[in-house]
């Protein structure tokens, strides 16, 4: 077999906004560190959302993944929180999951794994870990294989994701399976994952930063992250005004926590949400989408939708994407007059 790099064409690496070269698999970029807050910069060097594509007809796919970290936390087990994932085609049809490659255990970090392929030509997708950094992913196909670039994404500008620790996928039991992932991939659409574990507060810093990246949809749902109401209430509006002056035509979704706890902040962090999103509708916006999370998992057996009553499992996060993906569709459909064939 023989080794490609992920670094060099036709190969692509979509979701980092860094300088990215190996050992240095960011999703945030090197402009941002320092400006928001510590947490922010721990977690952004973790390439979560990042994704590797290429197209190939080889019948083997080497993989070999070597991590900075991989030590255990609560509520993960290892392939959630170190693994890559690979996908096969594309969009919300022809998508297929294929394999992974994630080290023997926490404490270890090199995974290495051999997938057979078709051998026809196809779509790949490799997603980057969610927990942890990654220092390089190596590949190799069979020699006679060809390698050629991926097939463009319908919707080439990203959708571009603020989020909260749920927002980058925690608890998800794989990485290629959280509500980011799934609703991106159904609508054939680029994306950055800028969700943060505990530390998304809606910092005025955060939105100068978001109103300088080129998206086509932003859609943020940072309140489980918020103290307390009076904090969402604080930050949430503020928060949409100043992307809004800075993108007049942005479709922009703000999505309320799914939440089987807590019933009566949930609503009244709800009401807050909504209330931005009303006051948007009233000055006459048409672009901005509001999702009501309180809905997401039903009336009966909510519980079973998180790991820890907090954070969706597999469910919950299906669930979530189910409420995004046509809102999101729409969005996309309505500002570029086309949709994915895939």
């Amino acid at each position: 077999m023989r080794q490609i790099s992920i670094y060099e064409a036709p190969i692509e690496i979509n979701g980092l906004l860094s300088d990215y070269h190996k050992g240095h698999l960011w999703k945030m970029p090197e402009e941002l560190w320092g400006k928001v807050s510590d947490w922010i910069d721990m977690m952004g060097i973790r390439a979560t959302g990042g994704r590797v594509r290429f197209r190939t007809n080889s019948k083997k796919l080497y993989l070999r993944s070597t991590l900075q970290s991989c030590t255990s936390d609560t509520n993960f087990t290892i392939v959630g929180s170190a693994a890559c994932d690979v996908i096969r085609g594309r969009g919300v049809r022809d998508a297929e999951y294929i394999g992974l490659v994630v080290p023997p255990a926490f404490g270890t970090l090199v995974g290495e794994r051999t997938i057979e392929l078709p051998g026809t030509m196809e779509d790949y997708t490799i997603y980057f870990p969610r927990n942890e950094a990654i220092e390089d992913l190596e590949l190799a196909i069979d020699d006679d294989a060809e390698l050629l670039p991926p097939t463009p994404y319908t919707y080439q500008t990203p959708v571009f994701y603020y989020g909260s620790s749920i927002t980058e996928g925690c608890t998800a039991t794989h990485p290629s399976c959280n509500f980011v992932a799934y609703t991106a991939r159904w609508v054939d659409a680029d994306f950055v994952n800028f969700g943060f574990s505990g530390s998304a507060f809606g910092e005025p810093k955060m939105a100068e930063f978001i109103t300088k990246q080129n998206m086509s949809v932003f859609v943020y749902d940072y309140d489980h992250n918020a103290e307390c109401a009076d904090d969402l209430r604080r930050t949430h509006e503020p928060f949409f005004r100043t992307v809004r002056e800075a993108h007049p035509d942005l479709p922009i979704i703000m999505i309320s926590k799914a939440d089987p706890w807590h019933q009566y902040e949930m609503l009244e962090r709800r009401d807050i949400i909504r209330r931005t999103y009303r006051n948007a509708i009233a000055d006459g916006d048409k672009n901005v989408y509001f999702i009501d999370g309180s809905k997401t998992y039903g009336e009966d057996g909510r519980f079973a939708c998180t790991s820890d009553m907090l954070h969706p499992n597999d469910i919950g996060y299906r669930l979530m994407s189910e409420r995004l993906y046509p809102v999101l569709r729409h969005a996309l459909e309505t500002r570029y007059g086309k949709r994915a064939d895939v």
